[in-house]
């Protein structure tokens, strides 16, 4: 349950960042502090964790089962990747400082699992 507990607590970070934040910067990546994940990696970083939770979605098991899957999932996309929950949860928090920026990110991630879910059909 605690990795379930912690992509809850991401997406609610995501919707109350969405909601309140109101900062905006010119150029988003000029001042990255070095902890933030680059651009094109949390591209594909969300990319994965979206497709992660999708398999969790339709996964009815015992929880207990449900939840070491989830725990070795989260560890493989963060060993893939080089990152640690943290980096995630800041560099969350630092794109969507800048919403405009943040919803062209985001677009780029719908549009890849767009593109693999068409070319699964």
């Amino acid at each position: 349950m605690k990795i379930r507990k912690s992509f809850r607590l991401i997406s609610l970070l995501i919707i109350v960042l969405i909601c309140f934040s109101c900062g905006k910067r010119d150029n988003i990546l000029a001042d990255a502090p070095d902890n933030v994940i680059p651009r094109e990696k949390m591209i594909n970083v969300l990319v994965d964790l979206h497709l992660i939770e999708a398999s969790m979605a339709q996964y009815y098991g015992v929880p207990l089962d449900m939840k070491m899957k989830a725990a070795t999932y989260y560890a493989v996309l963060y060993k893939k990747y080089s990152i640690t929950h943290s980096q995630l949860v800041n560099s969350l928090y630092y794109y969507s400082i800048d919403l405009k920026y943040f919803g062209k990110l985001y677009q780029e991630v719908i549009t890849r699992l767009s593109v693999m879910q068409s070319s699964v059909r």
